[in-house]
């Protein structure tokens, strides 16, 4: 059985990827670090909005971030994050639990 607080730390990374814009930024940013400002034009929203969505997954542990001047560069947290296998385009480890990430399909 895992503790509260692994299971409390899971369930707000999975809150943090639980929002159309976050997930969107996830896939961006399993190809590399990226700004706030190419990641607002990479998902099509407002970097204002963008800041925010960041600080949600930074703070549940998904994201590590570093100040260069004015710029803000992101980047997933090479501890969360793995090569896909099986198809997948990559893992994402939460705590005890792994998921998968595949490529989007057309629908």
């Amino acid at each position: 059985m895992f503790g509260l607080d692994t299971i409390e730390d899971v369930a707000a990374q999975l809150s943090a990827i639980g929002h159309n814009v976050r997930i969107r930024l996830l896939y961006r940013l399993m190809e590399g670090p990226e700004y706030v400002s190419q990641l607002a034009r990479g998902v099509g929203a407002p970097v204002t909005n963008v800041c925010q969505h960041l600080q949600v997954m930074k703070k549940a542990g998904l994201l590590d971030c570093k100040r260069r001047g004015h710029k803000v560069l992101y980047r997933l947290r090479p501890e969360i994050i793995s090569p896909g296998t099986n198809g997948a385009l990559a893992t994402l480890a939460l705590g005890p639990y792994r998921m998968q990430l595949l490529a989007e399909t057309a629908s």
